[in-house]
């Protein structure tokens, strides 16, 4: 539950390409639509789980200057920004156990299934199963806002006081 709890801080989290290999060339990307107005709520469970989560689509992020090529998850919705979502992320609503590879030019992180039915997983690939440790949480959080920010209150303040 509190691996749960604390990924939701993703709601106004942003990657900058040039620094960590996710996200989008010359831009920050965030975990969910409008991340840059840098507010903590539950829009990041809303993004896995809900309506807008149904259009993840896995690629490769080509890097330069030392920093690997990373495989990561972009939403496509014709929006301004397009949110992305690491395999650890997709993790938390997708059971990804076994259907992680290194793919033919030894790019690690390749997912062998897609997001959804409709998600433009490589031809012959099969639905990721869902993560059933997860899901319920990942679900109970995208529509209690409330609850969410209860619980991340809860599991930041052990982070603190235990010196995570």
């Amino acid at each position: 539950e509190e691996v749960v709890v604390i990924m939701g801080v993703h709601s106004v989290g942003v990657a900058h390409r040039e620094n960590v290999g996710f996200g989008h060339i010359g831009e920050e990307s965030g975990w969910a639509f409008n991340a840059k107005d840098y507010i903590l709520d539950n829009r990041y469970y809303g993004m896995l789980t809900g309506g807008e989560g149904r259009d993840w689509e896995l690629e490769l992020a080509e890097n330069n200057g030392g920093i690997p090529n990373r495989y990561q998850w972009v939403h496509r919705s014709g929006a301004d920004e397009s949110p992305i979502m690491t395999n650890s992320d997709i993790a938390l609503v997708r059971d990804l156990q076994g259907h992680i590879v290194a793919d033919s030019e030894g790019n690690n992180g390749l997912v062998t299934c897609g997001y959804a039915p409709t998600s433009k997983a490589p031809q012959g690939y099969p639905t990721c199963p869902m993560a059933r440790a997860t899901l319920e949480l990942m679900e109970d959080y995208s529509m209690d806002n409330a609850k969410f920010l209860t619980s991340f209150g809860r599991v930041l303040a052990k982070m603190l006081k235990n010196g995570y």
